[in-house]
């Protein structure tokens, strides 16, 4: 990465000029094209999830405050490359959920949410009172 685009990255998206938005848009999408190729084309990912996620999030930032960037090769405009063929399709017995992308404690609240209410109609169980969750999403151990 050159000095520039280092400084540009180093920003916040409201500090960015257009100029430095436009090139940081570029610098985005083009690394978000090549880690979904390594993802999903060769199952062989050099980030995690959460640096992916970031990536994202700032080119999202950068769209919301620059619209005109936008534009169908956006990788906001498009859907992730076709997996390779090595993956074998998995039915589940049960509907996966996913955390999506959870960043606060209220994303992961949501999450939680979303859980109680499919095992309550999974198993047909009497709602928990919320006096009985847990306070904080932190104060929950995870197996």
């Amino acid at each position: 990465m050159s000095r520039a685009a280092k400084v540009v990255a180093a920003l916040s998206v409201d500090e960015m000029t257009e100029r430095q938005g436009r090139a940081e848009h570029k610098r985005l999408s083009e690394e978000i094209a090549h880690h979904d190729k390594l993802y999903h084309e060769q199952d062989s990912p050099e980030i995690s999830d959460a640096d992916y996620d970031k990536l994202r999030q700032r080119l999202k930032a950068i769209e919301a405050r620059f619209p005109q960037l936008v534009d169908m090769f956006s990788p906001s405009q498009r859907v992730a490359p076709t997996p390779t063929t090595a993956f074998a399709k998995v039915r589940h017995a049960r509907p996966m959920l996913s955390l999506d992308n959870a960043f606060s404690e209220e994303d992961l609240q949501a999450f939680f949410d979303r859980l109680r209410r499919a095992l309550e109609r999974e198993t047909d169980l009497k709602p928990m009172p919320r006096s009985r969750w847990p306070a904080s999403p932190r104060s929950t151990a995870c197996p």
